[in-house]
């Protein structure tokens, strides 16, 4: 072969080595530049309710978002951790709470010096955007500081809301007539820290609410003492709790999308937690709120209605 022939096909290829050896540099740079997919935003502009904050993301990971506002101390790092292990396990126990939202995160916003108290937001509402979460507010030079009382059981009540609101993939609440805002939180409240490692602060929650009352559905009403606190210690404890919300959403009647289309009797508050406790729970009921006709009425109505539900009558 001639000499300048061979030359010439030895600089070819190492000239298409050269280019094969930057398109695989290139492809790596761009693989790594290449942005995760379902980052959450990095602020956050409020346009629900009295709330116009711009908040901004201090923690992420694939199960919660956390935002501060502008005078929330940004050395405060408790919040994400315990959100996340009280989130975690609420989706652990009570079954699909984010329908088909493709974030299934839930986004914590927490605020100081303004909007006292709190609220959840769920996947189902254009009211925040389509997605999960929970939106509180504290005031006071302390506010937020310490991971104790008011502070944890506030981020754990709202998220309860989900159970109640949107757990196995429905939506809306039965049975807010009757328990409000919300009595079952009490109980749930309680198991959350038995279950996520808190003892202490679940028997804090016990010795605060047992010998609370209220006037609904009956004046004095003591609804851990007499209700909730007896279902959960003589009924399976968590199961019993996952069994109620778990017999609304196969039995109670709903619309094509998956939305509670009324509220519930009391009889079939009454019934329906017979069903979850896997026996007759009228005696209990008569304890717990007195007993009268028309619930009588409803009682056996709902049995009627909902044969088969887990308990003999």
């Amino acid at each position: 072969m001639n000499l300048k022939i061979w030359i010439a096909l030895l600089v070819l290829a190492a000239t298409l080595s050269c280019s094969k050896n930057a398109v695989s540099q290139d492809d790596k740079k761009i693989e790594e530049e290449k942005p995760e997919k379902n980052i959450p935003p990095e602020t956050i502009q409020e346009f629900w309710l009295e709330h116009r904050q711009l908040v901004s993301r201090v923690y992420y990971d694939d199960s919660v978002a956390i935002y501060y506002d502008n005078e929330m101390p940004r050395n405060i790092s408790w919040i994400a951790p315990f959100t996340k292990k009280v989130w975690s396990y609420v989706v652990q126990t009570y079954g699909d709470l984010h329908g088909n939202a493709k974030d299934r995160r839930l986004y914590g916003i927490f605020h100081k010096n303004k909007y006292g108290g709190g609220h959840p937001f769920f996947y189902d509402n254009p009211d925040h955007g389509y997605i999960s979460g929970i939106d509180i507010g504290s005031s006071g030079e302390d506010a937020w500081v310490n991971k104790e009382g008011w502070n944890i059981d506030i981020i754990a009540h709202e998220i309860i809301h989900h159970i109640e609101f949107v757990s196995h993939g429905k939506s809306g609440s039965p049975s807010r007539k009757w328990w409000g805002d919300s009595k079952i939180a009490e109980i749930i409240n309680y198991d959350i820290y038995m279950n996520i490692g808190m003892p202490e602060e679940a028997a804090r929650i016990y010795n605060n609410d047992i010998n609370k009352t209220d006037d609904f559905p009956s004046e004095r009403t003591a609804w851990l003492k007499n209700w909730f606190w007896p279902i959960y210690t003589n009924y399976g404890k968590t199961e019993v709790l996952q069994r109620y919300f778990k017999l609304l959403s196969d039995r109670f009647p709903q619309n094509s999308s998956g939305t509670y289309t009324r509220d519930m009797s009391f009889g079939e508050f009454i019934h329906f937690w017979s069903g979850a406790a896997k026996v007759n729970l009228k005696n209990q009921a008569v304890i717990a709120f007195g007993w009268n006709d028309n619930w009588e009425r409803e009682w056996k109505q709902a049995q009627s209605q909902f044969p088969n539900i887990g308990y003999t009558y």
